[in-house]
């Protein structure tokens, strides 16, 4: 049994076709905690002029591991991070990337915060 005050994670994805039928991409959703080892580090040299910014950064979600196996195997990749913690819940620690405005965005997530995360 979950205790009422534990906060659920999340995880979904869906696949993105072509008129085709063909797979381009997947698109994730995710809430969870940002935590003290997954602050975003940004840059700002990038690109062909050194002046284009992104957030590299750690999501940790907990209890949804089923749902991440799924994409995991249909696209061959590994996450970052999985244990299990004390109670036998599994625990999912992903990277992500955000670029441009998005890039300041996330750089001012903090130890603790609850985030929403989408991307393909």
């Amino acid at each position: 049994m979950v205790p009422k005050n534990r906060q659920h994670d999340y995880f979904s994805f869906e696949s993105i076709l072509d008129r085709e039928g063909n797979l381009i991409c997947y698109h994730v959703t995710m809430i969870g905690t940002i935590e003290a080892d997954g602050l975003a580090r940004l840059r700002s040299d990038l690109g062909t002029t050194g002046d284009k910014k992104m957030a590299f950064g750690k999501i940790t979600l907990r209890g949804v591991d089923r749902k991440i196996n799924v994409l995991l195997r249909e696209t061959d990749s590994h996450i970052y991070y999985h244990s299990v913690d004390t109670d036998n819940q599994p625990i999912d620690i992903i990277n992500y990337a955000a670029k441009g405005w998005r890039a300041d965005e996330v750089f001012e997530f903090r130890e603790g915060d609850r985030v929403l995360l989408e991307g393909r």
